[in-house]
C-alpha cells in the first residue's frame, strides 16, 4: 500500500484531473485510518468525475459520495450530543448529494437510513 500511495501521489500531481490516483489515495488513506486525507481525496474524486459519464467514473463518483456521506454521518453520531447536532447538517447535505446523484444505487437504502438517523 505504501508504494501504491507514493505512485498515486505522483500521478495525482502530474494528472490532477484523473480520477484513478485519487481513488487509490482515498483507499490508502482509509486503510491507514487517516480519514481527513481520505475525505480530501473523495471530495476531489467526486469533483473530477462530476461530468464524466463513463461507467468507471460513475462507480468512482458513487464510491466517493457514499463514503463522504457515511464518514460525515459517523462523525456526527460519534460526537457528543451538542457537537453531533452541529455536524448533522453536513452529513445530511452529503447524504442528499449521494441520493440525488444515484437514486437507484444499491447503497441508497443505507444512505437513507443514515439520513433518517441524522434527523432524530
Amino acid at each position: 500500500a505504501e508504494e501504491a500511495g507514493r505512485l498515486a501521489e505522483r500521478a495525482a500531481f502530474i494528472y490532477p484531473d484523473n480520477a484513478v490516483p485519487h481513488f487509490i489515495l482515498s483507499g490508502v488513506a482509509q486503510q491507514k485510518g487517516d480519514m481527513a486525507a481520505a475525505e480530501r481525496h473523495w471530495t476531489t474524486l467526486a469533483k473530477v468525475t462530476a461530468s464524466d459519464t463513463s461507467q468507471q467514473a460513475r462507480e468512482f463518483r458513487a464510491n466517493a459520495l457514499f463514503n463522504l456521506a457515511a464518514t460525515s454521518a459517523q462523525r456526527a453520531q460519534d460526537a457528543p450530543e451538542a457537537q453531533g447536532k452541529q455536524l448533522a447538517p453536513d452529513a445530511i447535505e452529503k447524504s442528499k448529494a449521494f441520493l440525488a446523484a444515484f437514486p437507484q444505487h444499491p447503497d441508497g437504502s443505507k444512505v437513507e437510513a443514515m439520513l433518517a438517523a441524522m434527523y432524530q
